[in-house]
């Protein structure tokens, strides 16, 4: 990297006092914060992410409404093998569900609760 014997190093700053303490230059020691922003943490939407249930041409569903189903799927029956049928519901449907090996599902039937 080229550092010689005096070169100085980015994150170390000398104290006076014979200690070297590390340093960030984006860290605000009085209230503890980092001082650069950057990024708002928010991830954008992708064309290229689509929803696993879209390979399949069973019944289609919202993608929240996917996503829970799998959740309670793979909650009340891990580790299921492809082409296993389940029924399960979310307390307003029935759901009749073909596992697909991979933790996702293709819905073949669904009705409401009576």
């Amino acid at each position: 990297m080229g550092l010689g014997p005096d070169a100085e190093v980015p994150f170390e700053r000398d104290t006076g006092d014979g200690f070297t303490a590390d340093y960030n230059p984006h860290h605000n020691p009085s209230n503890g914060r980092f001082t650069s922003g950057g990024g708002s943490g928010i991830i954008g939407k992708t064309k290229y992410a689509p929803s696993p249930q879209r390979s399949f041409s069973g019944i289609q569903l919202k993608p929240k409404t996917y996503a829970r189903l799998t959740g309670i799927l793979n909650t009340r029956f891990p580790g299921l093998e492809a082409g296993e049928k389940r029924r399960i519901n979310d307390g307003k449907h029935w759901y009749i569900v073909q596992a697909d090996g991979y933790g996702g599902m293709e819905i073949l039937e669904t009705w409401k609760v009576r």
